[in-house]
């Protein structure tokens, strides 16, 4: 199963995206409501809640000097506080994500979900739209050896396949990132992370990712 069946799925919600964009255009023909004649819809600025679907490419730390490069997908649901009720700082967000590499050649498979945290570093976008991003999840990693291919020694837990076929491994994920608005509710999002985990010691696995994100 190889990632580019994945990636067709990343096209549904852009679709619903721009479709919900229109029709908010139809509808509504000035921010406030009053009929103008124009179609345009402002940039709705910053909306409680955010889905992002994203691509992501792994360098995972092995016994030797190579990183060993794995391919995946994965989304998020990050929840932003407004300030005004739980006494949060507004740009203060948290949520949940998934992740998943499917089997390549050396037949290891990766699922990574959990818990994050992103902190927007300035109060207001760079030109109302470039915004950097510190962040940091918490969740599993759970690594997959199907048939009998060894594996070039990654350090998941599953390195005597193919005996252990399976792995969980605690893991850390802090991170930079940048998210650039682009068009009403669409953005685009990219992150540096340190994917932390600690079985047989602490072993940082780089991972990058880029995709699309959008504000509701």
């Amino acid at each position: 199963m190889q990632i580019r069946r994945f990636l067709p799925g990343l096209v549904v919600p852009v679709v619903a995206a721009l479709a919900l964009s229109t029709a908010e255009a139809q509808v509504r023909s000035s921010w406030n409501g009053a009929a103008t004649g124009s179609l345009e819809v402002p940039w709705p600025g910053s909306r409680p809640v955010t889905f992002d679907g994203y691509y992501t490419h792994y360098r995972l730390d092995t016994d030797g000097d190579d990183r060993f490069a794995m391919n995946g997908v994965g989304a998020r649901l990050m929840w932003r506080s407004k300030g005004d009720s739980l006494g949060l700082p507004p740009r203060l967000g948290f949520g949940i994500f998934g992740e998943y590499a499917p089997a390549d050649n050396a037949a290891l498979s990766l699922l990574h979900m959990g818990l994050q945290g992103d902190l927007n570093l300035l109060s207001k976008p760079l030109g109302n739209r470039l915004t950097p991003i510190a962040s940091l999840g918490a969740g599993m990693l759970r690594s997959s050896v199907s048939g009998s291919t060894p594996l070039p020694s990654a350090r998941l837990g599953i390195r005597s396949a193919p005996v252990v076929r399976s792995a969980t491994s605690f893991a850390l994920t802090p991170a930079a990132g940048v998210k650039l608005d682009l068009w009403r509710n669409l953005g685009v999002r990219g992150d540096m992370r340190d994917l932390m985990t600690f079985r047989d010691g602490t072993q940082h696995n780089w991972q990058f990712t880029a995709g699309l994100s959008f504000p509701f």
